[in-house]
C-alpha cells in the first residue's frame, strides 16, 4: 500500500457521562493502534468520535459523519454488539456511494450466530443479520482479519464491492416471492 488509505470507523459513540456501556462498545485507542500497525503508517483513520465539531449542532454532526464516509476508501464497522440508527445509515450511505464495507462480526455475536431458534417458526443455522449481510461487503471474525481483508482489497485493482445494491436485493426478493402481499 503505497498511497494513504482512508478508513472510516463506524460504530457507537459514547453519549455523555451517564453512558455506562463498556469500553468494548466503542472504537478504542488500542483498536486504532492495532489497525495502524497492521495496515501501516499510510492509513488514515476517520473516527467520528474524534471530530471537534459542536455536538449540539445536529445538522453539522450528521453532515460531518456522512462527509467522512464519503471521502473514505473503505468503511470498517464494529458489529460485535448491537448498534443504532447512525451505524445503519452510515452503511447504507457507503452502499449508495459504492464504498466497500468490512464488518467486524465475530461468530455468536449480535449480528452473526451459529444457531437462532424459532424465528417465525424457522430455526436458522449460520445466521447473519439480513442488513449486516446486505450492507457489508465482507464480514470477518476478528479485527486482525478485518485488517487483512482491507490490506487485500487495497492491493487489488478494480472494483471491490461484493454485496448487491438495495435495488438488486429488492429485485431478488420479488423474483422469489412474486405474490407476497404487503
Amino acid at each position: 500500500m503505497s498511497n494513504q488509505l482512508s478508513i472510516y470507523l463506524s460504530g457507537s459513540i459514547k453519549k455523555g457521562k451517564s453512558d455506562n456501556r463498556d469500553s468494548e462498545d466503542f472504537w478504542t485507542p488500542a483498536h486504532e493502534n492495532l489497525i495502524s500497525s497492521l495496515l501501516g503508517e499510510s492509513v488514515r483513520l476517520l473516527n467520528p468520535a474524534k471530530t471537534q465539531i459542536r455536538r449540539s449542532d445536529y445538522h453539522a454532526n450528521y453532515g460531518c459523519d456522512l462527509a467522512m464516509v464519503e471521502i473514505a476508501d473503505y468503511v470498517l464497522v464494529d458489529l460485535r454488539r448491537e448498534r443504532g440508527i447512525g451505524v445503519g445509515a452510515e452503511l447504507m450511505f457507503a452502499q449508495i456511494k459504492s464504498i466497500p464495507v468490512v464488518g467486524w462480526a465475530p461468530r455468536n455475536s449480535q449480528y452473526r450466530r451459529d444457531f437462532v431458534e424459532d424465528v417465525f417458526g424457522e430455526d436458522l443455522q449460520n445466521w447473519i443479520h439480513p442488513f449486516a449481510f446486505g450492507l457489508c461487503d465482507y464480514l470477518e471474525e476478528t479485527l486482525e482479519l478485518c485488517c487483512y481483508r482491507l490490506r487485500q482489497l487495497a492491493s487489488e485493482a478494480g472494483p471491490t464491492k461484493r454485496t448487491p445494491s438495495p435495488d438488486a436485493a429488492i429485485a431478488y426478493f420479488r423474483r422469489l416471492y412474486p405474490r407476497e402481499p404487503f
